[in-house]
């Protein structure tokens, strides 16, 4: 999910195929949260990946603070109900979510609504990438 001061994107994956974009939601604090974990559970995740605000150096931001409050909250009752949450850091996702959605045949009149939905489509696929990277190092280290 890709979690902003006004809109937060969803996106959802399973297994190799591509994650898609879910929806937007204009949701803040618990009502958020809530509705964060109900859209878990609808979609049967196991996982939360949420982006991680930071500057092009890698360095956090005020809205790292942000994200990491809400995210704090959000991973205590995703635990109570077995799913694990995980950082992801967001920098360029905009960018390249923009570029996904124009490959894609977005018109331009929608990218600005489903711009979130999107970078969180973006996070997904950065995520898959690294782990499957970490996988096959591991495996080509036990050899």
């Amino acid at each position: 999910m890709d979690l902003g001061d006004a809109r937060t994107g969803l996106a959802v994956g399973r297994g190799i195929t591509l994650p898609r974009p879910l929806t937007v939601l204009k949701l803040r604090g618990q009502k958020l949260e809530l509705t964060l974990l109900d859209v878990a559970r609808q979609q049967e995740a196991d996982e939360l990946i949420i982006g991680l605000p930071v500057s092009a150096d890698g360095r956090e931001t005020p809205q790292s603070n942000k994200v990491r409050s809400v995210v704090g909250r959000l991973a205590v009752q995703a635990a109570e109900r077995g799913l694990r949450v995980y950082l992801q850091d967001e920098h360029g996702t905009s960018i390249d979510a923009l570029d996904y959605m124009i490959s894609r045949g977005v018109k331009k009149s929608a990218r600005d609504v489903k711009s979130d939905a999107y970078a969180a489509v973006v996070l997904c696929i950065i995520c898959f990438y690294e782990f499957t990277h970490d996988l096959l190092l591991l495996a080509n280290f036990k050899k």
